[in-house]
């Protein structure tokens, strides 16, 4: 009689470690960005909610598909370590009037894993019917030859230099406000320098202002300049070879009272404040 084989089955039990995936950002909220004068810069700060954020990237576009390719062609924030998820202002171009936006966040905790992006949503961009009253103020050139004039962004504008005339408004009493202030303009300079090339100065004591691009310390940016408890300047870094494409680019420049926010509406590399 054949001998019996016991045959031994050992069952051996794999454990495995399910990885944990952060949860998408949610109830994103995109917000207008007001500013004192009313004018149409189309600015928008993005607002969202998550769970153990210390990070965040922001994709703005100006289609759905470029959204789902994760093409930010308006405006892409790349990672930035960060915890704050509220009012963050795009720093992108600015939104055309009528004009639907797509944008999606995507969020990293404190181990670094990243989260999936959140689903798209989308601003449906107003028509900007209202503008300002504007309030003529006198002014007067200073300086040999004659002012030229060249077809602007709006109608005509001024060209500046270094052996052009300038312009010059006598001060009132709504520019020396603490309250809040906006400076804006558009620009297109025929050459880019390191130096500073002021767009915007007032010398009025206490209540100077300035708006200039140029070279500071560690890099190359926009510049705004007021009093808020002292005179301050702050810096935006921007690309100047963007200044240098031949197109009129909008310079504006905030202040709430409380701080300064000068913006390119381009992509900005954050800003800083420069002693004075």
């Amino acid at each position: 009689m054949p001998a019996k084989t016991r045959i031994a089955f050992v069952l051996i039990l794999v454990g495995f470690a399910a990885k944990q995936v952060q949860a998408a950002p949610h109830t994103l909220v995109a917000s207008p960005v007001a500013n004192k004068l009313v004018l149409s810069l189309t600015q928008y700060a993005f607002s969202w909610k998550t769970e153990r954020q210390a990070g965040y990237r922001v994709l703005v576009a100006s289609e759905l598909r470029k959204l789902h390719a994760d093409v930010g062609d308006i405006w892409d924030s790349g990672h930035r370590l960060s915890q704050e998820n509220k009012n963050i202002p795009c720093a992108g171009e600015a939104f055309p009037d009528g004009a639907k936006i797509w944008w999606k966040v995507q969020t990293w905790d404190e181990n670094g894993e990243a989260s999936e992006f959140s689903e798209p949503s989308v601003i449906v961009v107003e028509q900007q019917n209202q503008a300002a009253n504007p309030q003529r103020r006198p002014t007067h050139k200073l300086g040999g030859g004659d002012l030229e004039f060249i077809e602007g962004r709006h109608g005509q504008a001024l060209r500046f230099g270094l052996d052009k005339p300038r312009v010059e408004a006598p001060s009132y009493s709504a520019l020396q406000t603490r309250k809040g202030t906006t400076i804006s303009a558009w620009i297109r300079p025929d050459k880019i320098t390191n130096h500073w090339q002021c767009i915007y100065r007032k010398e009025d004591n206490e209540s100077r202002r300035l708006l200039a691009i140029g070279q500071e310390g560690p890099f190359w940016g926009l510049w705004f300049g007021l009093n808020i408890g002292g005179y301050r300047e702050f810096g935006g870094e921007i690309d100047k070879a963007k200044l240098s494409d031949g197109q009129w680019h909008p310079v504006p420049a905030s202040s709430g009272g409380s701080c300064l926010a000068p913006s390119l509406q381009r992509k900005a590399r954050g800003t800083t404040e420069k002693a004075v």
